[in-house]
């Protein structure tokens, strides 16, 4: 049974808003939810054809052109030159540092008149007392 309402207090307004907001909410709710869904399968997807597929098999490498094949050649004569006259460097180095003394790391050379002197900017490879 409804209570009537005394005549001094006049109709109560009526709220035609409706539920639009909450409509409005659920569809907006739902498209978050399709998005994030798109976004979960695609990575998952993609880790599948990452991780799982079966890996392409190498190809040979084309044979390189006669050009390239004789730069290669000159590099590595290059490099041999460079090694042996290196390598021909220091025999002579050793040759050389035979009298030499080694104190504390700072190499020392006979003097012809006797005695010995400091070679400067050199370095001992050990230190020998």
């Amino acid at each position: 049974m409804d209570r009537e309402r005394p005549p001094y207090l006049g109709d109560l307004p009526r709220d035609r808003r409706g539920n639009w907001p909450m409509y409005l909410l659920a569809v907006s709710l739902l498209a978050a939810l399709i998005g994030a869904w798109k976004v979960y399968t695609g990575t998952v997807v993609a880790w599948h054809e990452r991780f799982q597929a079966p890996k392409p098999t190498a190809t040979a490498p084309a044979p390189p052109s006669p050009a390239k094949l004789e730069r290669r050649r000159a590099a590595r004569q290059e490099a041999l030159v460079a090694e042996a006259a290196r390598q021909i460097m220091q025999q002579a180095e050793k040759q050389d540092r035979s009298g030499w003394k080694c104190i504390d790391g700072t190499p020392f050379r006979p003097v012809p008149g006797g005695g010995w002197e400091n070679v400067p900017g050199e370095r001992c490879a050990t230190s020998r007392q």
